[in-house]
């Protein structure tokens, strides 16, 4: 893994550590509780602008919180992708990252938690092509929507474990073709609850 990708997984990984501590610590941990997450998985984008890294590593933060006695919780998740290739000579990167907020449902079933929600999308998409040594650079942003789900098993009062897809879409171009910032997300979870099992 180059390091400015580990820097990224690392700072995913205090992002949650800090969201997570900060805001039962805030309200009240009475109160409040949550989930938080990291994701590793795939993500498929879609248009031909994307062609050939359209099927890149992703990494992401989930951060599920609220109070208890809210049936559905606030949901804001941080995730990163990204996909080199060399083609013909030429050097190709792909990335794109994508903040999510919105709303999620967890159902409690003992040790297993399926869990679903949705809500809006901002994500930015990145394409660079380097040939003879000349780089060309296109950054694109845009807003959307997102939605998905999975379920994880709660080994104790804290550790959760589980898998996940979800779908997420706002349009882009590149170089005049329309592709889309979003797409497939299919992954695995591991995080912690807090403040531990009712």
């Amino acid at each position: 893994m180059k390091a400015g990708r580990l820097a990224e997984v690392l700072g995913l990984a205090a992002l949650v550590a800090a969201l997570s501590v900060a805001i039962p610590t805030t309200a009240g941990a009475g109160d409040w509780s949550g989930d938080a997450n990291l994701l590793v998985g795939r993500k498929a984008l879609h248009g031909g602008g994307w062609d050939p890294v359209n099927r890149q590593s992703e990494f992401g933060a989930e951060v599920t919180w609220g109070k208890n006695e809210w049936p559905i919780r606030i949901a804001t998740d941080l995730l990163m992708s990204s996909q080199k290739k060399t083609e013909s000579g030429d050097d190709l990167k792909g990335s794109t990252t994508e903040f999510d907020l919105g709303f999620r449902k967890i159902w409690d079933k003992k040790h297993l938690h399926p869990f679903f929600g949705g809500g809006m999308a901002i994500l930015t998409g990145n394409l660079k092509t380097t040939s003879a040594g000349v780089s060309d650079e296109e950054r694109r942003n845009s807003s959307g929507v997102w939605a998905g789900g999975g379920a994880f098993w709660r080994f104790g009062p804290h550790i959760n474990l589980g898998a996940e897809a979800r779908v997420s879409t706002g349009v882009i171009k590149f170089s005049g073709q329309a592709s889309d910032a979003g797409g497939l997300h299919v992954g695995i979870v591991l995080g912690f609850h807090w403040p531990g099992a009712k």
